[in-house]
C-alpha cells in the first residue's frame, strides 16, 4: 500500500444557473505507512458507487495527480463524463495505484448553498418528453422549446410555456400571451388578463382585464402604452375612456372626481359626488334621464341649488338656443301681459305676401284673399269726393234723388244714356 487518505473534502464548481458543468471538486492528503507526506505523481482512480459498500459502480474515472506535501486536488469528470443526476445519497471510493480502494468510502454531501436547488431538483434538457421523473423533476424539451414540471399529484408533466393549467386555477398561454384565473367554485366568475400588441396598427400595445375563461372577450379595462385607460372599452382614446365594452359596464363613484382633460362617455356614467371638468364634457348621443337630470350647484357648495326639470314628454321634444349672448327671460320677467288671443293666434298662423288682405271667415277666424290694382286705388283715398274722383263720378248729384225738386217724386229711374239731369 502506497499509502493512506487522512484528508477528504468534496466540493461542487461554482456556475451560473444557465450551464452547469457536470464536475465535483475533490481534494484530499496522501500519506505512506508511516504517515509521512508524500511528493510525486500518482495514478488514482475515483468511483462513485450507491451504497457505502458493495453495490453498484455508477461512475469510475482514472487520472494522472500530482501532489505535494501530501496534498492534492482534481476535478472528478474531467476524464469521464459525470453524467449522474445525483438525486440519491453517493459514496466515493478512492484507489492509489495498484493498492486495494480505500476505505471507508466517503458520502458525497451537498455544499451548503445547493441545498437551495431542491426547488428546481433536476433540471435538464432532452429532445424526447420522459416517462417519469426519475431524471429530475424540470426539464427543457428542445424539439418543442417549452419547459415542462413534473406535478406529482396529478402524475403527469405540465407544459410551462404554452396553454398551461397550473392546480387546477390558473392557465398560462404563451401564444396571446394571457393568463386566465378560474373560479374555484362551479358557476363562479372567471377572469383573465391578456397581453394585445399593436391591436390598431399603430405600435400601441394594450394590457387587458376581462371576466370570462376567453380572452379577448368581455373587456373590463384596457390600458395603452400612452397611458390611457378604458374602462369597459378595448381601445382608449382619451385619458379615461369610459364606455360600455362588450357587456353592460359602468363608472359609478361616490367621491368627487376630477379630470384635467376631455371625458368621453359611451355608456352609462353616475356620479353620486361631483364632477369637475377642466376640459371638455362632451355628452354628444347621450341621454341625462331622471325628472331633474341637471343640478346646478353654482360657485359656493351650500344648500341651494338650481334644479332644471322635465315634464315627462310624449314624444322628442327639441329645445334649440340661438347662436347668440344674452339672458334667458323667466316668466316672472314679463310682468303683466295678455293673455293668449285666440284671433291673433289665427293671424300669426297666415301666410302673407304682396298684394294680398287678411279678412274674418268666421269669429275669431282670419284668411287672406288678392288685393287688386284697382281696390288700392279707392283704398288709398282719403275722402268720398276722391273715391267719386277715382271712379268718375264727380257729375252726379249729392242729394238723395227723393228730395229733387219736382213735379213729383221720383220712384222710377231709367237709363240715362247721356245729357245733364236737371230734376
Amino acid at each position: 500500500m502506497i499509502g493512506q487518505l487522512s484528508f477528504l473534502k468534496i466540493f461542487s464548481n461554482e456556475a451560473s444557473a444557465l450551464s452547469v458543468p457536470h464536475y465535483l471538486g475533490y481534494e484530499g492528503h496522501l500519506t505512506d505507512s508511516s504517515d509521512d507526506a508524500l511528493t510525486g505523481t500518482y495514478s488514482m482512480t475515483f468511483t462513485i458507487y450507491d451504497a457505502l459498500s458493495a453495490g453498484a459502480t455508477l461512475w469510475t474515472e482514472t487520472q494522472s495527480v500530482t501532489v505535494t506535501n501530501g496534498y492534492f486536488g482534481v476535478q472528478l469528470g474531467s476524464v469521464t463524463s459525470l453524467d449522474l443526476d445525483f438525486s440519491s445519497a453517493y459514496w466515493l471510493g478512492v484507489t492509489v495505484g495498484t493498492d486495494s480502494e480505500m476505505t471507508p468510502r466517503s458520502p458525497i454531501n451537498a455544499v451548503g448553498y445547493s441545498y437551495a436547488s431542491d426547488l428546481s431538483f433536476g433540471a435538464y434538457s432532452t429532445t424526447s418528453a420522459p416517462t417519469s421523473p426519475n431524471g429530475g423533476a424540470i426539464y427543457y424539451n428542445s424539439t418543442d422549446g417549452n419547459i415542462y414540471v413534473y406535478d406529482d399529484v396529478a402524475a403527469s408533466w405540465v407544459d410551462l410555456t404554452t396553454a398551461t393549467t397550473m392546480a387546477e386555477n390558473l392557465t398560462i398561454d404563451k401564444a396571446d400571451p394571457s393568463i386566465i384565473l378560474n373560479a374555484t367554485t362551479a358557476g363562479d366568475t372567471d377572469f383573465w388578463i391578456s397581453v394585445v400588441e399593436d391591436a390598431l396598427g399603430d405600435d400601441n400595445d394594450y394590457l387587458r382585464i376581462g371576466d370570462g375563461a376567453t380572452p379577448g372577450t368581455n373587456t373590463m379595462l384596457s390600458l395603452d402604452t400612452t397611458g390611457k385607460l378604458g374602462i369597459g372599452k378595448d381601445a382608449p382614446e382619451v385619458g379615461l375612456h369610459l364606455g360600455s365594452g362588450s357587456g353592460s359596464h359602468s363608472l359609478t363613484s361616490n367621491n368627487d372626481g376630477f379630470i384635467s382633460g376631455n371625458l368621453e362617455v359611451d355608456g352609462m356614467g353616475y356620479l353620486d359626488g361631483g364632477l369637475t371638468a377642466a376640459g371638455i364634457l362632451d355628452l354628444t348621443g347621450s341621454v341625462l334621464s331622471g325628472a331633474s337630470p341637471l343640478i346646478f350647484e353654482g360657485l359656493t357648495a351650500n344648500d341651494y341649488e338650481t334644479t332644471i326639470t322635465v315634464t315627462d314628454p310624449t314624444a322628442d321634444r327639441t329645445l334649440t338656443l340661438p347662436d347668440a349672448s344674452g339672458t334667458i327671460a323667466l316668466t316672472s320677467d314679463l310682468g303683466s301681459y295678455q293673455t293668449l288671443d285666440t284671433g291673433l293666434t289665427s293671424i300669426s298662423g297666415l301666410t302673407t305676401a304682396a298684394d294680398k288682405m287678411i279678412y274674418t271667415t268666421a269669429s275669431d277666424t282670419y284668411a287672406t284673399t288678392d288685393l287688386t290694382a284697382f281696390v288700392r286705388t279707392i283704398l288709398d283715398d282719403a275722402d268720398a269726393a276722391a273715391v267719386k274722383t277715382t271712379l268718375s263720378l264727380n257729375n252726379v248729384e249729392n242729394t238723395a234723388l227723393s228730395t229733387w225738386v219736382g213735379t213729383s217724386s221720383i220712384t222710377t229711374l231709367g237709363t240715362i244714356t247721356s245729357g245733364v239731369w236737371n230734376g
